[in-house]
């Protein structure tokens, strides 16, 4: 049985609703637009509260496709796609096909996961984390839906961003490019904004797999902050959506016109943060809250974050996890885990999981480019043979995991709370 996709034209009007909402739900929306910034950390455990009553139902298919290692691979996936979506494409190397086995209540789906465990090699489960915590169990990885990354504000942001080797390519880049800071606080503007940059940027970017967050959403953002344009020649070619919380300025949203990308090639996004920055100070913030970024110490807007100097934290407004686990450490599972290692959570903070189990001199150096995000987790759990004396890791707590040994090791290491 295979769920219908939706046609074209229903899901641009389903895109459209969406993005505006109509009905009952504008006014509802107008009305959070309005509330007070203190109504926040209500609002957060309110949503914490729902949600097990709103996926009471979660949907469970069956992934099967090509996969790195060679032959044919098979994942089984529960609940809505996005970063789960995104984790099961990772494993394959080509479309899987789709086999969709119907919506399971939540309350049962723990024994549905174990009747499939033993078919397929890698199971993955989207929950928010109350219903994980009642359902899923201990035994399982639980790498948050989104990771936040955060910095003290600096004195200097450009003398500071002078100070890596590897933005001073990036800072010349922008400065030949002759970005202009302008701040705004017109609602005009936020509108040409969301519509002309942040909209079709998120979807060229990440196409299938772009989370678009409303209008009334981000207006509510733009009225607790504000939006700041990058100008060259006098033209906005590229806008940054913030907002400020106390003495902490938040990083909500970026764009640019059209959503091209030719601005990002010529330095949009490190002028954009170094104005930010700079509005920051003036502001008299102390705190700087990059946003959201995919768990994986991989991700390249998590590492580009990090070279900031941005620690890596659990995300305040993440209220999923996605559930990883398996029997077995076979093949196709241990070359996932050597090109896409996860961030996931401990009771005693975060920590990556990656795979060297091949002795591959690539996921050596690219562990060692991942370590502006790696020393700022509480550990690294390696699979596979211990790191040569080339591959430094003095600077985390590392455990070495043999991968015949599992999964005695995952209770331990991946518990959801």
């Amino acid at each position: 049985m295979t769920r219908p996709s939706f046609p074209s034209d229903t899901h641009a009007e389903t895109l459209a609703t969406h993005l505006d909402p109509t009905g009952w739900r504008r006014p509802a929306w107008k009305a959070y637009e309005y509330l007070p910034r203190s109504a926040d950390a209500f609002l957060r455990f309110g949503i914490r509260s729902i949600l097990p009553f709103t996926n009471f139902r979660v949907p469970l298919c069956v992934l099967r496709g090509p996969v790195a290692s060679g032959g044919s691979g098979t994942v089984a996936v529960a609940g809505a796609p996005g970063p789960a979506g995104y984790l099961a494409r990772r494993f394959f190397t080509g479309d899987p096909e789709r086999e969709f086995l119907g919506d399971v209540p939540s309350w049962r789906l723990a024994a549905e996961l174990e009747r499939l465990r033993d078919s397929v090699d890698l199971v993955i489960a989207r929950l928010d984390r109350v219903s994980a915590t009642l359902f899923l169990g201990s035994a399982w990885v639980a790498v948050p839906e989104w990771v936040g990354g955060v910095m003290s504000v600096p004195d200097d942001p450009w003398q500071f961003a002078q100070q890596s080797k590897s933005m001073q390519n990036n800072l010349r880049r922008m400065q030949r490019a002759g970005f202009r800071p302008l701040v705004s606080h017109d609602e005009q503007d936020f509108h040409e904004f969301f519509d002309r940059m942040y909209v079709p940027f998120t979807r060229n970017r990440h196409g299938a797999q772009a989370v678009l967050a409303n209008r009334a959403r981000m207006r509510r953002c733009f009225r607790q902050g504000g939006l700041l344009w990058a100008l060259r020649d006098g033209v906005r070619v590229a806008g940054l959506l913030f907002r400020t919380r106390g003495r902490t300025l938040d990083v909500v949203v970026i764009g640019t016109e059209n959503g091209e990308r030719g601005p990002i090639g010529d330095g949009v996004a490190i002028a954009l943060d170094l104005f930010v920055l700079e509005h920051a100070k003036r502001l008299g913030c102390t705190l700087f809250d990059f946003g959201g970024s995919r768990s994986s110490p991989q991700d390249g807007v998590l590492l580009y974050k990090a070279r900031w100097g941005a620690r890596v934290v659990e995300s305040r407004t993440t209220f999923y996890d996605v559930c990883l686990s398996w029997n077995r450490l076979n093949e196709a599972l241990l070359s996932f885990l050597a090109h896409t290692p996860l961030i996931f959570r401990q009771a005693d903070g975060l920590a990556a999981l990656w795979t060297i189990a091949g002795g591959s001199e690539t996921v050596r150096a690219d562990i060692t480019a991942s370590r502006s995000v790696l020393r700022s987790l509480r550990r690294l759990y390696l699979l596979g043979v211990p790191p040569d004396e080339s591959l430094d890791l003095a600077y985390i707590e590392t455990v070495i995991i043999d991968p015949a040994r599992q999964p005695d090791w995952l209770p331990a290491a991946g518990r959801t709370r």
